[in-house]
């Protein structure tokens, strides 16, 4: 390489260089390329999270509505829900709308038998519904050995997705708060709470759950302000 060459190439990095510092002191934030940084909506429902008005679910004989319309918001089995619920319910609506599967497998990577992925029944089915009255079959099946997805299929599509677990707990959980809604001191079961901690005198004792169901003392170092006693039950959606 020549030395003209040499000093041409050094001139336009150095530039390049002036241009980028240029960027990052004007923005305050570091040039990245568009697909990595704005990324859109990919989830498993192909329609924006405000038009859906009307969802159905339904694991064996529980069946719940999650209804709403523009001047009461959500309702649940025809009365209206606590705030609480409410955000509940929004946040499963667009978790359905932007969760990407961690997998797609198409007919021929899965075996025939459904049941296999609790499937064939599924472990528990929504219908959702929008304004226009077209409506979409959403089948929850078993979690993946790993415990971090679970077995989803839509309608009559082939595909069997991959979902983030916490997609279809966020839909349980909205079910089982609107129907303990204003009834119970707890907003879920016991069942979904997988630590409690209780602070007496400034220390902490915390109980958690082990994944098999039982439950253990775990034992740390933990000090807090002395202000009196107090229970907190941790839901499993916390961790």
């Amino acid at each position: 390489m020549s030395r003209v060459t040499a000093g041409s190439l050094g001139a336009v990095a150095a530039c390049v260089m002036t241009a980028l510092i240029g960027a990052i002191a004007f923005t305050g934030r570091w040039p990245v390329d568009a697909p990595r940084t704005h990324l859109e909506a990919a989830g498993i429902l192909s329609l924006p999270a405000e038009r859906v008005e009307r969802v159905e679910f339904s694991a064996g004989e529980q069946r719940a509505v999650f209804s709403r319309n523009s001047r009461e918001g959500w309702r649940f089995n025809g009365t209206a829900t606590e705030s609480a619920v409410a955000g509940h319910i929004d946040t499963a609506v667009r978790l359905l709308t932007v969760s990407t599967p961690r997998r797609v497998l198409v007919a021929g990577e899965y075996g025939p038998d459904l049941a296999e992925y609790g499937l064939d029944p599924p472990r528990f089915v929504l219908a959702v519904a929008e304004g226009a009255g077209n409506t979409t079959r959403i089948d929850f099946g078993e979690t993946t050995p790993a415990q971090n997805a679970q077995y989803v299929r839509i309608g009559d599509r082939p595909e069997l997705y991959l979902l983030p677990r916490d997609v279809g707990e966020e839909w349980q959980l909205a079910r089982e708060m609107g129907e303990r809604s204003g009834n119970l001191l707890l907003p879920v079961s016991i069942t979904q709470v997988w630590a409690i901690e209780i602070v007496s005198r400034g220390a902490l004792y915390r109980f958690e759950r082990h994944p098999a169901g039982l439950w253990f003392h775990h034992v740390g170092q933990h000090v807090h302000l002395p202000v009196g006693s107090c229970i907190r039950p941790i839901p499993r959606w916390h961790r």
